[in-house]
Order: C-alpha cells, then structure tokens, then sequence
C-alpha cells in the first residue's frame, strides 16, 4: 500500500508540474484565442472520450485482479467485450455526422476520444495487473506530449497545429502503454461467462456519478462555446478553469493518495469512531482548502500577470469566481470517501447528477436573459453555485450520521479566518506582481493565527491528522 502510494503521489506530482509549465508558456506561445481554441476541443475530446468508455476503465479495475485469482480465462472475455461496447458507442456517434456544422472537427473528435477511451482502458489493464509504475507515469506522459506538440504545432501551424497536437497525444501514448498492457493481458478463447452486463450493473451507478463530476468542468467550455462568439473570451474562461484545475490537482494529490488506506479503516470501523473520525477528516480538509482559496483569491493578479500576461487579467477575476467551486470539489471528495467504502452510489449520483443538472439550467437560463453580454462571468458564477449545491446535497445525504449542521459549523471559523485574511492582504498588497507574492507566506501566517484565535484549530490537530494518515490507533492519540 505504501509503494502504490508513493507511485501515485509521483506520478501526479509530475503531472501537476507539466500542467503547470503548460499554463505557463500557452499564454504567450499561443494566444488568447489559441488558448480558447484549445480549451474548446479539448473539452470535446475530454467528454468523447469518456462517453465512449461506458464505465470500462472503472469495471475493469475493479473485476481483473479478482479474476485473475479465481478465473483468469474470463480475463481476456472482458476485455474483449469492453472494446466491442466502445465499438458500438462510436458508431452511434458516427450518425451525428451529418447534423453538425463543423464536420472535419467532430470527426477529429470521435477519434481523437475514441484513442482517448482506450487508452482508460490500458491504465485499468495496468493498474489491475500490478504495472504500477507504467500506471502512475501514463498521465504525466500524455500531459507532457500534449504540452509539448499542442505548444509547438500552435506555434507553427495554429490551429491546425493544436488540433493535430491534441488528436495525435491519445494515438502516441495508446500506441507505448496500450502495448505494455497487452503484454499482461493472458489470452484465452473462452466465452464470458453470465454476460457484459452482470459486471456493468453493480458499477453503473458509480460511473454515472463519476462522469458528472469530471465533465463538469469540460462541459462549461463546451457551453462557453455556444454562448460566446469570441475565442478570446473563450480564452480567458479557458484559462481561468486551467488554474482551477491546477489548484484541484494539488488538492486532490494528498487525499488522492491517502484515501485507499482511510477507506478501508473506515469499512471496518464501529459506527461512533468512524463519525469521529469523519469530523476531524472534515476539519482538516476544511482548514486545507480555504487556505488556498485565501492564497488564490488574494494574488490572482500577479499569479496570473507572472503566469501569463497582462492581457490575461481578466482570468485572474474568473479564477477568484472559481474559488468557490474548488472548495466545494475538494469538500466533496472528503464525502465521497465514507460513500465508497460503504457502496452507497446512488448517494453520489444524486450530487453529482443535481450539480450538473442545474449547472447546465442556469447556465441556459442566464444566457436566454442576459445575452453575450457577461456570459464568461455568469458561467463561472454558475459552476460555483452548482458545486456548492452538490456539496450540500452530499453532505446531506452523506450516510455519515453526522447532521448537516455540525458539517456547516465546521466549515464556518476556517471561511471566516479566510475572508477576513483575504480582505486585509487585498488592502494592502503592493502593486508590483512580485513583491505582492512575498507577501502570500504572510497571509498564510495571519489565517492561521485567526483560526488559532477563533478555536477553529488546535496545536494538537497536527499529531491527530498525522495518525489519520498513518493509521495508527486513534483513541491513543485523543480523536
């Protein structure tokens, strides 16, 4: 478990810091409405992608290590028929040809998603078969090669360039890992025994939850692109949502990394320990992600004006929009995890799906009142809003037995001690990028301090979360 760790918490840290030096050169390198172009078909992409999976990716990390204990000739039968949905999907997708206006660009799509899906389909095959050193390195490749041909074709050839960068990433990377995962596929003839759906059923539901909450983010740019006629504009929403998916990442790397040892503690812990458990786990993520909704939202200016260029300032106002949404994503991800252990998808679903749905309404809604006129702003507003109705409806509903109101009151010191250190730095911040920055580990200091003063924490809650994360006996360290 700790190699496996280890492992992960590389392999995202380095696609942390490619993403990262992608939002650093794209900018400059390609423009505002480069980077919308890119923005839009990669959300194409994206969501084709996972569309075409169909839960394969999920169900078969899930089945392959079982059967490859108990029936390794059902192995290859699963695969096999996985590969044949995805067949099925793309040709159901192929129809729409004839009913979108740009042509060349949904093909583009359909194939560039349809290498996408299978390569989810490699890393499940690597995962389950124990590569996890191939595993952990496939996405920090495919983010690298895609910064590396989008930034250089772009440069080059423009939008031609991006979207030959975007299309031949999946095809280059399937191409290396989905060779190493057929090697440890063990190839037999035999017929799958009860039929495909017998192993999709009892994930479905889960796969459903999960692609609303990933294509969520896709799905604004997508909608962006309806409702903006300039890439700019699409750009610069584009952008915004690159550093929030940036800042998500590297919230999302240490629970990521933590949460199958946390899972299996709580699946067999007594009811009263693991709501104790549960609170402090809510408590500390609290205190982790209004700390850097504070940093964020304070120097989004200089970030972005250092990151990018003064043309890109009107990003930094999307990102402090966005800050709310990534409170509320990291907030549910520390949910999710008493949901999974204890099989309770339809839970998710109910977040994920409402979260999406009235997303998407608002989002409509607003359009059809205000026009093209500040639509990149209300998208931004209405992902924030959407994510924190989701998150009230899985804390409602998050099978914890701990009331809604003890979660709420457990948020609210570490928002104030945010708001108010917000409030303060963005006073007295110095108007040159750099020198604002220095100022950023004072910030730090002063949240804490207020947290400290308004008892929102405590000196001993550092020991408490080292042994949530160690697993070490909890009633010995006063949890």
């Amino acid at each position: 478990m700790a190699r496996r760790a280890v492992l992960l918490f590389i392999g995202k840290t380095a696609m942390l810091f490619l993403s990262l030096v992608f939002a650093l050169l794209s900018p400059r390198i390609l423009g505002p409405r480069g980077v919308g172009f890119y923005s839009f078909l990669y959300a194409v992409v994206f969501t084709v992608g996972n569309l075409i999976d169909v839960g394969a990716a999920m169900l078969l990390r899930r089945y392959i290590p079982d059967l490859l204990t108990r029936n390794v000739s059902q192995v290859w039968p699963l695969i096999r028929r996985s590969l044949f949905i995805k067949g099925y999907v793309i040709v159901v997708l192929f129809i729409g040809i004839p009913f979108v206006d740009d042509t060349w660009m949904y093909v583009l799509a359909l194939f560039a998603g349809l290498a996408s899906s299978l390569g989810m389909t490699s890393m499940a095959v690597l995962y389950a078969g124990g590569a996890l050193r191939a595993y952990a390195l496939e996405p920090a490749v495919m983010v690298g090669l895609r910064a590396g041909l989008v930034l250089s074709l772009g440069y080059l050839l423009g939008r031609q360039g991006i979207a030959a960068g975007i299309v031949a990433t999946p095809v280059i990377v399937l191409s290396i890992f989905g060779f190493l995962a057929w090697r440890l596929i063990p190839k037999h003839t035999a017929v799958l025994h009860g039929g495909y759906w017998q192993y999709l059923r009892f994930g479905l539901v889960s796969y459903i939850a999960d692609l609303a909450f990933v294509l969520s983010n896709r799905v604004a740019i997508i909608l962006a692109r309806h409702a903006i006629d300039d890439m700019a504009e699409i750009g610069f929403l584009g952008y915004a949502f690159m550093i929030y998916l940036m800042a998500r990442h590297l919230t999302f790397v240490i629970g990521e990394t933590s949460i199958p040892s946390i899972v299996r503690y709580y699946a067999c812990s007594e009811h009263s320990q693991f709501r104790r458990t549960m609170m402090h786990v809510w408590r500390y993520s609290n205190i982790l992600v209004f700390a850097a909704g504070c940093i964020i939202a304070t120097y989004a200016d200089p970030l972005i004006g250092i990151m990018a260029d003064e043309t890109f300032l009107q990003s930094s106002k999307l990102t402090v929009y966005l800050i709310p949404a990534l409170i509320a994503g990291t907030l549910m991800l520390c949910l999710r995890i008493p949901l999974f252990a204890r099989e309770r998808s339809s839970r998710l679903l109910i977040a994920h799906g409402g979260s999406l749905i009235l997303f998407i309404g608002s989002v409509f809604a607003l359009h059809r009142i205000l026009g093209e006129s500040f639509a990149a702003t209300h998208i931004a507003l209405s992902f924030s809003g959407a994510s924190i109705a989701g998150l009230v409806l899985m804390a409602i509903n998050s099978g914890t037995g701990i009331p809604f109101r003890k979660l709420a009151l457990a948020s609210l010191k570490p928002a104030i001690a945010g708001c108010c250190t917000y409030l303060l730095f963005s006073a007295i911040r110095p108007g040159n990028h750099l020198l604002a920055l220095v100022t950023a580990p004072g910030a730090l200091a002063v949240y804490l301090l207020l947290l400290f003063l308004l008892r929102g924490m405590e000196w001993r809650d550092w020991d408490r979360a080292l042994a949530l994360l160690g697993k070490k006996p909890l009633k010995d360290n006063g949890i």
